[in-house]
């Protein structure tokens, strides 16, 4: 049986290559399928949110039960999860891509003043581009 990475090289720097001994080639056919395989399991952590994972992006999806403040407290939660699963796992989390909206009616007295965090970053957008469609 032979590895799937076996005599492949990385570009490191001009003129300069490395060997490659774990990993998917990028433009591989089978890449989308590894990295499904590799993340299928975060449908089984322990979120408040429903997780919804297409390619290489992950959404989390939350419905307001009780009061904005605890769902608030939720999100902080599971992504304080997903970051551990995240650095467990060797995945990075680009922090300069990851926000989140808040839909609410215009006629809503909800206090929004606790921000999310992740990496120390999280910013509230007021539409997200969500499988091509933005969402306001």
């Amino acid at each position: 049986m032979v590895s799937y990475v076996e005599k492949r090289t990385q570009f490191i720097k001009l003129g300069q290559f490395k060997n490659v001994a774990t990993g998917v080639p990028q433009g591989s056919v089978l890449g989308p399928l590894f990295f499904l395989v590799y993340i299928n399991d975060i449908g089984k952590l322990k979120l408040h949110g429903s997780p919804k994972l297409f390619a290489d992006d992950t959404a989390l999806f939350y419905n307001m039960v009780t009061s904005m403040q605890e769902m608030l407290q939720h999100m902080q939660e599971d992504l304080v999860v997903l970051s551990e699963y995240f650095r467990i796992n060797k995945l990075a989390i680009n922090a300069d891509k990851t926000n989140y909206v808040i839909f609410i009616s215009a006629r809503s007295n909800h206090n929004l003043n606790a921000p999310l965090r992740i990496n120390n970053k999280l910013t509230r957008a007021r539409y997200v581009k969500y499988l091509c469609l933005y969402i306001d």
